[in-house]
């Protein structure tokens, strides 16, 4: 299901003040008093930013822009599991996977007990043909440790100009150990639906049965469904399954359109509430 995407202007409320040389947060005496004040609270988060870009000992990563992105994604994620406040580059990212089409190692990743963690190779990609598997962990790009890397910044290493050679280090959780594989980037078209060998033909199977995997509800992916659909009709199909695993989600809409395909006419599928009735 497609995550609500928050971006433009947003006002960030906290109730920290900081103590400068541990690195010590805490909750000064007259926080819970402002707890629902907005001048208080804002002044506040000023106030907290300017001590740690002023005498924070650590001083990368500390400009304004930075320090105000960090705290708008924290007040999103504390709203519940599917919110997520995406800045103008994970928006570009984010278009980018629903568009179906990018320069990269066909790689679905996702963070996982703290790891970059595959989720899927896309079929016939260099990552699926180099032998990288579902749950193996990304440590490393080109030599350079990636533990402490936001999830956008590591996709960003990997992706690059078709063409172009990427050293990737994986480690597999079941033996613990590490292998560096150097892979070739190429132009990644992603196609949403695909039959059970990883094509386009969509054959029957026994006792005429269906397969149709989902990959993502990306923005072709109701069509290609009901190409999908279409195909195995007209072979005369009498049962289909559906396989959604390692589907990461992607846009409601496209979800939506594809459980229409099943559901009566007129079928609730999804709501939406918000805190203003109409």
């Amino acid at each position: 299901m497609k995550r609500r995407l928050v971006f433009g202007s947003v006002i960030v409320l906290l109730a920290l003040n900081l103590a400068i040389g541990a690195g010590i947060f805490f909750l000064s005496p007259h926080a819970e008093d402002a707890a629902d004040s907005e001048r208080a609270n804002l002044d506040l988060l000023v106030n907290v930013m300017q001590k740690i870009r002023t005498e924070y000992a650590d001083s990368t990563n500390l400009t304004y822009h930075e320090l105000v992105y960090s705290a708008i994604k924290g007040m999103v994620a504390q709203l519940d599991p599917h919110s997520e406040f995406l800045t103008p580059r994970d928006y570009q990212r984010f278009e980018s996977d629903t568009e179906g089409r990018f320069g990269g190692l066909g790689l679905v990743v996702s963070m996982k007990e703290g790891y970059v963690t595959v989720v899927a190779p896309m079929d016939d990609s260099p990552g699926f043909r180099a032998g990288i598997l579902t749950g193996d962990r990304i440590v490393k790009v080109n030599g350079r440790n990636i533990g402490r890397l936001p999830l956008g910044d590591v996709v960003d290493q990997l992706r690059g100009v078709p063409g172009t050679d990427v050293a990737v280090t994986i480690q597999r959780p079941e033996t613990g150990t590490e292998k560096t594989i150097v892979l070739k980037r190429a132009i990644i078209h992603m196609e949403m639906v695909k039959d059970i060998a990883g094509g386009s033909d969509f054959p029957l199977g026994p006792d005429k049965i269906g397969y149709i995997r989902i990959n993502e509800f990306g923005d072709k992916t109701g069509r290609e469904l009901q190409e999908a659909l279409d195909k195995l009709k007209a072979q005369g199909m009498k049962a289909l399954i559906l396989d959604l695993r390692w589907n990461p989600g992607g846009q409601l809409d496209e979800a939506v359109s594809v459980c229409q395909k099943f559901l009566p006419r007129g079928q609730l599928i999804v709501t939406t509430e918000g805190r203003d009735p109409s």
